[in-house]
């Protein structure tokens, strides 16, 4: 099994648009609390992580779910953020399979989650 999750926040980190955009606010699991307020920022989290293929009772791919979810303050434009995450999402084969709005009136943000699907191969964690 791989842990995909800092695969893709270091990703979207080192993406010089996404980087620029967010001031390199792009987390991995959990947010640090002391930034819950500086906006936009972008927190990865693995949904599902599930064995797909199998050779002599190994696995050899996984096919991972990740969600991205991108604050903006509310009143601001996220079109050229999640452009750019998208792109760079889709970059690393992963397929985007579905999205999410949510207003969070008590943090004056909104959030977008976007949940992509990707398949990776684990051939070499198994020689």
């Amino acid at each position: 099994m791989i842990n995909y999750e800092p695969v893709i926040a270091t990703e979207l980190y080192e993406d010089e648009t996404i980087n620029q955009l967010t001031g390199g606010r792009v987390y991995a699991g959990e947010f640090p609390s002391e930034f819950s307020s500086q906006y936009p920022h972008i927190l990865v989290a693995e949904m599902d992580n599930v064995d797909v293929s199998y050779t002599d009772n190994k696995a050899r791919a996984s096919e991972i779910d990740i969600q991205v979810n991108i604050w903006i303050k509310a009143d601001d434009n996220i079109g050229p953020l999640q452009t750019a995450v998208d792109n760079k999402m889709k970059s690393l084969n992963c397929k985007r399979i579905t999205v999410s709005s949510f207003n969070e009136s008590e943090r004056d943000a909104f959030r977008k989650a976007f949940l992509y699907r990707t398949i990776v191969k684990l051939e070499e964690e198994n020689k």
